[in-house]
């Protein structure tokens, strides 16, 4: 339980179930997000998006973005006018225990601002279950319906290949992801919130 903004960044990551495409619109892998979210509001305060796994780099981005104010929304979609107010250093960031989370430089660069660090116990994802939950929902109400999903269970793959119906690169993907959490997620009425939205609360 917490009880004041800030308290507790929950941080974790996920494979997109989405193909994507290069420029040259030829199919280049399965991108990963890595996702730091608010506990007591349920907002999503920043995330990172990469080909590249989910090291240490990802884990740097997505706190970095979860930190800093979004100031870059106004020139990059400047055609949307998205509203994403959530940024700040939290007291603590609660992790799981995989090597990239444990790492030195994570933890020198978090204690260095005074933000201390956590970690879940081993396969208990209970103990995060708020940035576990976004991650499943970001997949099976958004990324489930876009050309190129892998969808989540194999058996449900019938009849189609993701990699042929894959048609956003990794920028247009990033675009959509920002829009569903602005205008979508952060305003929709959450259960546990009191049916409040997570925006509101913020």
């Amino acid at each position: 339980a917490v009880s004041r903004l800030l308290e507790i960044l929950e941080i974790d990551h996920s494979p997109i179930d989405l193909m994507v495409v290069g420029s040259d619109r030829v199919t280049i892998g399965r991108p990963t997000i890595t996702v730091a979210l608010e506990r007591s509001t349920r907002c999503v305060m920043g995330y990172h998006l990469s080909l590249a796994g989910h090291g240490v780099p990802a884990v740097f981005e997505a706190l970095r973005h979860a930190f800093l104010p979004k100031a870059y929304l106004s020139d990059r979609y400047s055609d949307l006018n998205l509203s994403w107010p959530c940024f700040g250093w939290p007291e603590r960031v609660l992790m799981d225990n995989g090597r990239e989370f444990h790492a030195d430089a994570v933890a020198d660069a978090l204690l260095n601002l005074g933000v201390g660090c956590e970690f879940s116990k081993s396969r208990s994802p209970n103990d995060k279950p708020f940035v576990e939950r976004f991650l499943r929902t970001l997949n099976y109400s958004l990324i489930h319906k876009l050309k190129g999903t892998t969808l989540a269970k194999a058996h449900k793959r019938v009849d189609f290949k993701a990699e042929e119906d894959a048609v956003l690169t990794l920028e247009e993907l990033d675009r959509i992801i920002h829009v569903w959490i602005c205008n979508v997620y952060h305003l929709r009425p959450h259960r546990g919130l009191e049916h409040r939205a997570p925006i509101n609360v913020w």
